[in-house]
């Protein structure tokens, strides 16, 4: 798993984890991001959590708003919006933007999507 913290104007402004599963699947990442208050006397009230699915297909890095539980449990640091909360949710643009600078950046997880599959032959 991986875990990235993001600034703002050298402000604590987001978190994000990613799982990175293995095998022979679809190379496809779990991941969420955090936004809100990290001040330490903050409560989990103050963020608000998305979760989404990070693919690559033949051209593009694809992203999807998918319900929170799919890969993630609930804890008293976060709480996770389900997709349809998720979506009507005025902070839905900032998810849209920083994952479009962790397909561009996150060097991890734009080499872990770019990994080619285990083929397995029948030679």
């Amino acid at each position: 798993m991986l875990t990235r913290f993001v600034s703002r104007q050298g402000n604590a402004w987001a978190i994000y984890k990613a799982i990175l599963p293995g095998g022979a699947h679809q190379r496809r990442v779990d991941i969420i991001i955090a936004f809100g208050d990290w001040d330490e006397a903050a409560s989990p009230r103050q963020r608000v959590t998305f979760a989404l699915q990070m693919w690559a297909d033949e051209t593009m890095i694809n992203v999807s708003i998918v319900d929170g539980e799919l890969a993630w449990k609930p804890t008293s640091l976060r709480r996770l919006m389900q997709r349809e909360e998720a979506l009507r949710h005025p902070w839905l643009q900032h998810a849209y933007d920083l994952s479009d600078q962790i397909a561009l950046r996150d060097a991890a997880i734009v080499a872990y999507l770019d990994k080619p599959l285990i083929s397995f032959g029948t030679d």
